[in-house]
């Protein structure tokens, strides 16, 4: 343990006296009063110029303590919870219901046992994208994929299927095999 840990853990204890008042300058706190102010830990929301907090007043102590902030002169503004460590967040359930969403982070880690997606469309823009899967498998109504590049495919088996006409085209197509080509049908027209 620090030893200015020990020192707050050994320091008596102090009254306090409550009073609602107002922000009037951030970075650094100042209330109404002309005192410096520090955010308590509890706080979570971050207050704003002109917001009215509930501050604790100690008797030996010169700089207030912000415990909560009780009414928001811009309630229109976003609300800014910014603690100064980490935030970790553990329940057992959580539903989170709003009309828009947006996450903007450098790094996301996900760790999933089960996941379930119903969405209606997605829009992905991706540079870079790994994939490693035990078993996919692709249920879809119609797929389109171009590519402008290289498409490259290595399978151990690979079966094409279709009740109705599959196409191949290129302006120079070929086709090899180490041991045998096998065409079957009941018609087959070349050139």
């Amino acid at each position: 343990m620090k030893h200015l840990e020990i020192q707050e853990l050994s320091a008596p204890d102090q009254r306090v006296s409550l009073v609602q008042t107002t922000v009037v300058s951030v970075g650094p706190y100042k209330i109404k009063n002309g005192s410096l102010a520090r955010v308590a830990t509890s706080c979570l929301v971050t207050p704003s110029v002109g917001d009215s907090v509930l501050c604790a007043l100690a008797e030996n102590d010169t700089q207030a303590t912000i415990l909560a902030v009780l009414v928001r002169l811009q309630p229109e503004l976003p609300l800014i919870i910014a603690p100064e460590a980490a935030l970790e967040l553990q329940v057992n359930e959580i539903t989170l219901v709003t009309g828009q969403a947006h996450l903007v982070a450098s790094k996301v880690n996900v760790s999933i046992e089960v996941l379930k997606r119903v969405v209606k469309k997605i829009d992905e823009v991706v540079d870079y994208a790994s994939s490693t899967f035990g078993s996919l498998f692709v249920r879809a109504k119609r797929s389109i994929k171009r590519v402008q590049e290289l498409d490259e495919v290595q399978a151990g088996h690979i079966k094409i299927e279709s009740p109705t006409l599959i196409e191949v085209h290129g302006s120079v197509t070929a086709i090899s095999a180490e041991h045998l080509i096998q065409m079957q049908s009941k018609q087959i027209h070349m050139g």
